[in-house]
């Protein structure tokens, strides 16, 4: 007996919206009692948070509902032929969450989390276990179809107490309002002070005395100096796979008397990472817990020393403020620069997930290493996707009888294709291959005993 949901034209993602159509199939080499059949749609956000406390581990657990549909396909008490049935169904995704009494529990608990009877937008899929100090978390944003059928009251025994259950995952995406988002960028100044007698140029010749190098050894405020402002320019939003402009310049290069040259100013290391902060709450006893885990993705690693030299500004345009020309810091890793596997940013009753970037640099001047770090919101917008069609092969329908017949004929081509505008990333997990097919059905798992 095989009890499943078969989708038509599906598709590897869903927005806001979008219709979710297909047929609950029963399918049996015997006659089958079935009493009723009953499909659910719904979404959920749910978290497990384990905590070491006092040599002895704590759990907080939630499940909040983001929406919940159910349709009732049929009801009988008669017994059904051996063969093929299939039940439509349709729904839609709601464009935000509609609020359930069970995630009531977070009412009193505070904080900047959303209301729990107030609606706000869906989040995306999102499945990640995190372990921190002591502590560790798994969260997950999951839409599910579900279909479950049960026995009548009259079945024979042996039957009587069984039923069959059919899952369905679905992915879900948010959606950007804007196509090419402006990154609005974040400009951040940090100011550096190097004192040492390698300014001069006599010292670069062997010329300074060592009655000099000894005085201005034991005397720091005779050494020559340079002071002069790095300018780092970064955004303040991006979507994965999207431009991500961040660059260093040189603003302005002021030196003592006697040092006749602008010292070089070069970059030796440099680390940039985006840091996901995932704060989620669960219940336990009766008390809610709040915990909160980070995540580092590193986007650039010189994995050592490099030496790139930050163009010098001239006078008229150092003494104007202007910055020198600026350094694309994406293109000094090692590794190709790409932020595509990193979440968008959400917010729901029980997890949040946020960003930050990181910038760590080693600048070198006048043989003097200069830190710089730097550390700012980052918000990752939704990706925007294509529709984009993936091949399966086709299955061989057994013969069907009464109820609805199941349509298995092959559809070419997803026609919302055409529609899309064809944006820079797929979803996750998806591999184009060489076809452009799209099948009629999906099939889900199913399980449980005759």
């Amino acid at each position: 007996m095989v009890f499943a949901i078969e989708l038509d034209a599906p598709k590897t993602s869903y927005l806001a919206g979008d219709v979710v159509k297909g047929d609950v199939v029963l399918d049996s080499a015997e006659d089958e009692a079935v009493g009723k059949v009953v499909i659910m749609f719904f979404g959920r956000a749910k978290t497990k948070i384990y905590v070491r406390e006092r040599d002895r581990s704590k759990h907080y657990n939630s499940d909040c509902t983001l929406f919940s549909y159910a349709k009732g396909l049929y009801i009988g008490k008669y017994t059904l032929k051996r063969g093929r049935y299939s039940w439509p169904f349709e729904f839609k995704f709601p464009m935000q969450t509609i609020p359930s009494g069970e995630n009531s529990k977070f009412d009193s608990a505070g904080g900047s989390w959303p209301i729990p009877h107030i609606p706000h937008p869906l989040p995306p899929t999102f499945t990640k276990s995190i372990t921190g100090y002591m502590s560790s978390a798994d969260c997950t944003v999951e839409y599910k179809l579900e279909a479950k059928l049960t026995r009548p009251p009259e079945a024979p025994f042996t039957k009587k107490f069984s039923s069959m259950e059919g899952t369905l995952d679905l992915i879900y995406l948010t959606q950007r309002q804007d196509e090419s988002p402006n990154p609005l960028l974040r400009v951040t100044e940090e100011s550096f002070a190097v004192r040492t007698i390698s300014l001069l140029p006599e010292r670069k010749h062997g010329l300074q005395s060592i009655k000099g190098i000894l005085r201005s050894t034991f005397n720091s405020s005779e050494l020559p100096s340079a002071n002069f402002t790095v300018e780092l320019t970064c955004p303040m939003q991006v979507y994965p796979g999207g431009p991500f402009p961040i660059t260093l310049a040189l603003k302005g290069m002021q030196t003592s008397e006697g040092v006749t040259v602008n010292p070089a100013v070069a970059i030796k290391e440099l680390m940039i990472t985006v840091i996901s902060i995932l704060p989620c709450r669960g219940v336990g006893g009766g008390t809610v817990k709040q915990a909160k885990f980070s995540v580092d993705t590193v986007l650039v690693d010189t994995f050592g020393e490099i030496n790139v030299e930050i163009p010098q500004p001239n006078d008229k345009r150092a003494e104007a403020g202007i910055a020198s020309r600026e350094v694309d810091l994406k293109q000094l890793g090692k590794l190709p620069f790409s932020s595509r596997k990193i979440e968008c940013d959400f917010q729901t009753y029980n997890m949040t997930l946020v960003h930050q970037l990181e910038v760590k640099a080693k600048l070198l001047c006048a043989d003097k290493v200069c830190k710089l770090k730097v550390r700012t919101p980052l918000k990752f917008l939704p990706p925007a996707y294509r529709r984009i069609a993936i091949s399966m092969p086709s299955a061989t329908e057994p013969n069907s009888s009464q109820a609805t017949p199941a349509n298995m004929a092959n559809q070419a081509v997803d026609p919302e294709i055409g529609d899309l505008p064809a944006y820079e990333a797929p979803p996750p997990g998806y591999d184009p291959g060489d076809s452009n097919e799209v099948p009629e059905k999906a099939i889900s798992s199913s399980s449980g005993a005759k």
